[in-house]
């Protein structure tokens, strides 16, 4: 099996940000992915491996041509249950990428009443048009063809949203009850809604082994065991996800620094670059 990572920028028009296209395919071992935080809606597609995600307090059981629609902000992290041959595709949207459309068709997918996040799972029609479709944009971003391959890719990818799209208006998105093999243990679905909605109030894993009355090495082990990252790992960046809201509410760093549940604003600093790649001002200046 051929295995590559291929990423590319699709610039549509010149004043807005570029959409992130990638495709992956490799060996995938529990522990490889660390958790991802974006600013845009991710698209993400599903092939191959032996693999699970979680986005939030949601964990999602995949098959074959499964899409998620993750919206920004939200915490995600694939979690590879047995080393496998693991394939993927994903498109990363910024919110203004397609605004320059009088109807795009990102916008009924990046709706915050959708929730932490939203699996399809499309007719067996739409889920060959739509793999054609990605399969396609592989083959062009690995050809290097010239010029007019940065405009093929942007009607490639506009093509796959609207597939996409029409599927979720039609009614066939899941819910995460209906794949229940290996489910998520409830006690781990408490942890990660309990993180997800009080984040700014935990201070750090005895906290949590405290409220479920459990031993922090037992947590530690569970919760690694089953997400795939450590508990305060997962604590920390859904912190830096309240505090990139305030931030972009244009809140000061120094409240978003205590709003979000740190004590120490030079820790708050080192976290989040550690997490975003910029400061807290230089990514309020920018938002």
């Amino acid at each position: 099996m051929e295995r590559f990572t291929i990423k590319r920028n699709i610039h549509a028009f010149s004043s807005r940000e570029a959409v992130t296209f990638a495709h992956n395919r490799g060996i995938g071992r529990f522990g490889d992915h660390t958790l991802h935080l974006n600013d845009c809606v991710e698209i993400y597609v599903f092939i191959e491996g032996d693999v699970h995600y979680v986005i939030e307090d949601e964990y999602f059981v995949l098959n074959r041509g499964d899409i998620l629609v993750i919206p920004p902000r939200a915490i995600h992290v694939p979690i590879i249950k047995s080393e496998c041959e693991y394939e993927r595709f994903y498109f990363l949207f910024p919110k203004e990428s397609l605004s320059d459309y009088l109807t795009s068709p990102l916008d009924s997918l990046a709706t915050k009443e959708k929730g932490a996040g939203l699996r399809l799972s499309l007719d067996d029609d739409s889920r060959r048009k739509a793999l054609s479709i990605l399969y396609r944009m592989s083959e062009i971003c690995r050809s290097d063809g010239g010029e007019w391959d940065s405009l093929m890719l942007h009607a490639l990818s506009l093509e796959f949203l609207c597939i996409v799209s029409a599927g979720e208006d039609s009614g066939v998105a899941l819910n995460t009850h209906l794949h229940p093999s290996r489910p998520l243990p409830e006690l781990i679905k408490n942890i990660l809604t309990y993180i997800s909605t009080s984040a700014p109030d935990i201070a750090g894993a005895a906290d949590i082994a405290e409220k479920f009355h459990i031993s922090a090495p037992y947590l530690s082990s569970v919760f690694k065991q089953h997400v795939g990252v450590t508990v305060n790992s997962y604590l920390r960046a859904k912190k830096i996800a309240v505090a990139k809201e305030l931030l972009r509410e244009g809140q000061s760093v120094s409240y978003a620094c205590y709003a979000s549940g740190f004590s120490d604003s030079s820790y708050f600093i080192k976290v989040f670059k550690a997490c975003t790649g910029v400061t807290p001002k230089k990514y309020k200046d920018e938002s």
